[in-house]
């Protein structure tokens, strides 16, 4: 198969994304399909640069700076990466896309689908991804997860129950609302049975 595809990976914190990306991206390499791993925020300078002010918990930034920073940086992103990567002929995995924002600045902070949904039309060049993973998990599992992690807590990942409730509730809707650009994953399951469901998500969906 040489036809791109946009392939996006969603979840609430600590579900194993970066992990699965790469082995899916190792599966679509051993069958002869060139991809191109990508993130937000970040995949440009500018996008990178963003993506540590979001992350440093001694920045004071607002809902709405949030919210004007992440589409910044998502602008910079699907201009110079993921529109000329997906082109060019590459499948792009991107570790979360608009999507995010849906769940994270739209419930999470409270603005809205609308509000969202304006931005979106405003910078992603009406670009939707083919096919949304989303891994999901009980939030205990995610705390339990951000405790093991050496580094300490980012600033998102200090927001309380009730934020991630709210994410991980609109992630599920979203997924149920476009059952045909998301596949849902258990990803409280073993790594290994995690990259069995979406690999087999893949070849059934396209065909290899």
């Amino acid at each position: 198969m040489t036809t791109s595809q946009f392939i996006t990976f969603e979840g609430i914190e600590g579900v194993g994304k970066t992990t699965q990306i790469e082995r899916l991206a190792s599966y679509l390499m051993s069958v002869e399909i060139e991809c191109y791993r990508t993130r937000e925020p970040g995949g440009t300078k500018l996008a990178d640069d963003i993506r540590a002010i979001l992350a440093n918990p001694s920045y004071q930034i607002s809902d709405r700076a949030e919210l004007l920073l992440m589409f910044a940086s998502r602008t910079s992103h699907v201009d110079q990466v993921i529109i000329p990567q997906l082109e060019r002929g590459a499948w792009v995995l991107c570790d979360r896309f608009v999507d995010a924002s849906y769940a994270y600045q739209g419930a999470g902070r409270g603005f809205g689908e609308d509000v969202i949904s304006y931005f979106e039309q405003l910078t992603c060049q009406n670009l939707i991804p083919d096919t949304t993973f989303l891994l999901d998990m009980p939030l205990s599992m995610m705390f339990d997860r951000i405790r093991q992690r050496s580094q300490g807590k980012d600033r998102i990942e200090r927001e309380p129950e009730a934020f991630f409730q709210s994410v991980r509730t609109a992630y599920l809707s979203r997924a149920q609302k476009n059952p045909k650009q998301y596949v849902l994953i258990d990803a409280s399951a073993s790594i290994d049975e995690v990259t069995d469901q979406i690999i087999s998500a893949i070849k059934v969906r396209y065909e290899i």
